[in-house]
């Protein structure tokens, strides 16, 4: 695991682009009720997180985050796709859509200065059936910290 500080700055700037990833996806016509989000203010706070993990994953390979939505069909930072949880524990989240061919990377956000880069794993080795989970309110694979390879490694 790689812990990497985030400033009050990443904490704002998160902030004003997680509110412009929602607006652009409104205006696309993304329904909001359709995501693991039950509300709009969730959504934007899920929009947070995840903009606070691109931040630490460019920040730790010394690169740019996309934030160009076009740009985002290429990866989120360096070609890699990044999941962000606030949970300490939480899981590496993929659904049957995910590009089978790209590094996702788990990301924990214990405190809102601090981001940890747990680990990684290609989408087909996530995509497996004995880790499909319906518990979800929409139903993903989930995979353990212990199962992804070491952020290391990479």
């Amino acid at each position: 695991m790689v812990k990497v500080g985030l400033s009050a700055g990443d904490v704002a700037w998160a902030t004003n682009e997680a509110v412009s990833r929602y607006n652009y996806n409104r205006s696309r016509g993304n329904d909001p009720t359709k995501s693991a989000a039950k509300t709009w203010v969730e959504a934007i706070a899920r929009e947070i997180s995840g903009v606070l993990g691109e931040i630490a994953m460019a920040r730790w390979l010394d690169k740019f985050p996309h934030t160009l939505f076009e740009d985002r069909k290429t990866g989120d930072v360096a070609g890699h796709e990044i999941r962000t949880t606030t949970y300490p524990t939480g899981k590496l989240l993929l659904t049957k859509e995910d590009d089978p061919t790209r590094k996702y990377f788990l990301v924990t956000l214990p405190d809102h200065y601090t981001a940890n880069i747990v680990g990684w794993m290609y989408g087909y080795e996530g995509q497996k059936d004995e880790y499909w989970n319906t518990d979800f309110h929409i139903p993903c694979y989930t995979i353990e910290q212990q199962l992804l390879h070491d952020v290391k490694e990479l």
